[in-house]
């Protein structure tokens, strides 16, 4: 695709600061360049949910460091349980398999960011073996 261009730092805020939830891709899924502009820009975001399942690094936002930004884990590792035992974050108990009906009962219009492959010429790409919860979503709501 001829027409395709990369978002820079200050596009992708504008984009992720119109929405409420953004849920994130489990473990190495986690898009970083995207997690660390969220982590470094808080402003941006007038109130920001982020949900995500097992989180490969400890970030500010995690650790409760921004009162517009709620930190939901749906399974902790280490930091993220001591944030959650001071109060900075919370626990969505669940089962793997209930994920996306779970996220699309408790979210509203969330976004989904995410590790894939770059777009080929036809404008596919992949999510990659552990395409996760977020698989169903990036059908489901983008139609919305």
């Amino acid at each position: 695709m001829k027409n395709i261009k990369e978002k820079n730092q200050n596009e992708i805020l504008s984009i992720l600061s119109k929405y409420h939830d953004v849920i994130v891709s489990i473990g190495n899924g986690e898009p970083d360049f995207i997690l660390n502009m969220i982590d470094e820009n808080p402003n941006a975001f007038p109130s920001l949910r982020i949900h995500q399942i097992l989180e490969m690094k400890n970030r500010q936002y995690i650790q409760g460091e921004f009162p517009n930004i709620q930190y939901i884990s749906y399974f902790m590792n280490g930091f993220a349980r001591k944030a959650f035992s001071n109060g900075k974050c919370d626990l969505m108990p669940n089962h793997f398999h209930q994920m996306p009906q779970l996220l699309e009962e408790i979210t509203k219009n969330p976004v989904i960011v995410c590790q894939t492959s770059p777009m080929d010429e036809n404008g596919y790409f992949s999510l990659g073996t552990g395409a996760d919860y977020t698989a169903k979503g990036t059908f489901c709501y983008s139609s919305q």
